[in-house]
C-alpha cells in the first residue's frame, strides 16, 4: 500500500461519520512484516498527521513473528503497537499445517520471534487455528502455552471460505469433538490459573453473565461500519474482514466502493463499482 494510498484512506476515513473517538488500526493479511520498518515508521506518522484532535488510534499487528528482532520490538514499544502471532500450539501441531513454501517448519523462528517480544515486555496475544490436528489435545496445547509465558490466547476454527472448499473439521463427530476440546481447555484453564485471557471463553461468558436490561449482544463483524477492511489498492468492504478477498457467483465481489478520491477543487467524489446484475 503506498503512502499516497494511506493519504486516501485515512483522509476520507477521518471525514466521514464512521470514526468514533478510537480507531484501532490492524495490518493484517500476507505477513505484514516482510516491509521494513521504515515503511510503517512513515505510514504511522502519516495517518498521525492526518488524526483529528480528540481521537486516538491504536496500530496493531498480526505476524508469524518470524521476521520479529530486536529492531522491530523497538519500534512496537515506541509506537505502543500491539502484536497478535499466529501459532498453532507445539511444533508437531503447529507444522501440521503451518509450513514454509519449501515445506520447511516456521515453528523455531516464530517461537524465537515470541522470545524476543518477551524479551523487549512487549505485550502480545496468541492466535491459534484448532484443526484435527489438535481437537484431541488440549492438554498439550494448554501446557505449550503455559511453558512459553503465552497468557492470551484466541482460537480460530480451520473453516471453509474462499478457495478451500474443504476443512478437516468437516464431520459431525469433529463438531464433538470441538465441544469436548473446549470443556478440557476450559477445566485445564481454571485449574491452572495461568492463563489470564482465552477470547472464547470471555466472548461466552459475556453473552451469559450480563445486566438484566442489556439485550443486546455485539458482534462486530455483522455491524455496519464496525470494521472496515482495505486492500493495498485502496478498496473498502465491511463486516466480516474475509468477504474482501472474496468471490461470489451471483455478485461478483463484496467490494463497497473505493475510498473518496480528492478532485483538484479539494471536493469529494466516489468512485462506485459496478452494480451486480440481478
Amino acid at each position: 500500500m503506498t503512502l499516497a494510498t494511506i493519504d486516501r484512506i485515512f483522509s476520507a476515513l477521518f471525514s466521514s461519520q464512521h470514526v468514533g473517538e478510537n480507531l484501532d488500526i490492524c495490518w493484517h493479511a500476507g505477513e505484514p512484516l516482510v516491509l521494513p520498518i521504515d515503511y510503517y515508521r512513515q505510514a504511522f506518522d502519516a495517518i498521525e498527521r492526518l488524526t483529528p484532535a480528540g481521537k486516538k488510534v491504536q496500530h496493531c499487528f498480526q505476524t508469524n513473528a518470524m521476521n520479529i528482532d530486536d529492531a522491530w520490538c523497538g519500534f512496537f514499544n515506541a509506537y505502543g503497537a500491539k502484536i497478535g502471532v499466529s501459532i498453532d500450539g507445539p511444533a508437531e501441531i503447529n507444522d501440521a499445517n503451518r509450513l514454509t513454501r519449501s515445506g520447511q517448519s516456521t515453528f523455531s523462528k516464530t517461537l524465537a520471534g515470541i522470545k524476543c517480544l518477551q524479551r523487549h515486555n512487549v505485550d502480545f496475544s496468541v492466535i491459534s487455528v484448532l484443526s484435527s490436528a489438535s481437537l484431541n489435545k488440549a492438554r498439550e496445547m494448554h501446557d505449550f502455552y503455559v511453558s512459553e509465558g503465552i497468557k492470551d490466547v484466541c482460537f480460530n476454527i480451520e473453516e471453509i471460505e474462499g478457495i478451500y472448499a474443504d476443512s478437516s473439521l468437516n464431520s459431525r463427530n469433529k463438531e464433538i469433538e470441538f465441544e469436548k476440546f473446549m470443556r478440557e481447555f476450559w477445566n485445564l484453564t481454571v485449574n491452572s490459573g495461568e492463563l489470564y485471557y482465552v477470547r472464547e471463553f470471555t466472548d461466552m461468558l459475556n453473552c451469559i453473565v450480563r445486566p438484566e436490561n442489556d439485550k443486546l449482544i455485539y458482534n462486530s463483524m455483522v455491524e455496519p461500519f464496525a470494521i472496515v477492511t482495505v486492500d493495498w489498492e485502496g478498496n473498502f468492504s465491511t463486516f466480516s474482514p474475509e468477504l474482501l478477498g472474496q468471490k461470489s457467483d451471483d455478485y461478483g465481489n463484496f467490494i463497497i466502493r473505493e475510498f473518496l478520491e480528492r478532485q483538484a477543487g479539494g471536493q469529494y467524489f466516489v468512485r462506485r463499482f459496478p452494480a451486480a446484475q440481478p
